[in-house]
């Protein structure tokens, strides 16, 4: 059976995300149904995870996705409702927010705003 010389995870991941927009729209309805409802346990540490990683794949394969403005790439009703939750609910404990998330990425600190890098 022959083998296929490896890949990088990038590399691979991009042909697929490319050619099945579908599930990538898939994670930003889920994230809304979430934000739409209260939330119990760690469902606002999830919606962060989940915030950035959509914003992961909006990086990392922005162009196999239609390039910036492409619908796939719009995060603002996600990025309200987020906003929202954090000044409904309140935020994460700083000890809930994963080492090394980039500043970027604003939702973690929500309703507060991410810390100045010094």
């Amino acid at each position: 059976m022959p083998t296929r010389p490896p890949q990088p995870l990038t590399a691979s991941g991009a042909v697929s995300a490319g050619s099945r927009p579908v599930p990538i729209g898939s994670p930003t309805r889920r994230i809304d149904h979430l934000l739409t409802s209260t939330f119990y346990d760690h469902q606002g540490r999830w919606a962060c995870e989940r915030r950035s990683r959509i914003e992961a794949v909006c990086t990392l394969w922005a162009d196999q996705l239609g390039g910036p403005g492409a619908p796939y790439l719009d995060c603002e009703t996600v990025d309200d409702l987020l906003r929202q939750k954090g000044h409904q609910e309140g935020g994460l404990r700083p000890d809930q927010i994963p080492v090394g998330t980039p500043t970027s990425h604003w939702w973690w600190w929500l309703p507060d705003l991410p810390p100045t890098v010094a």
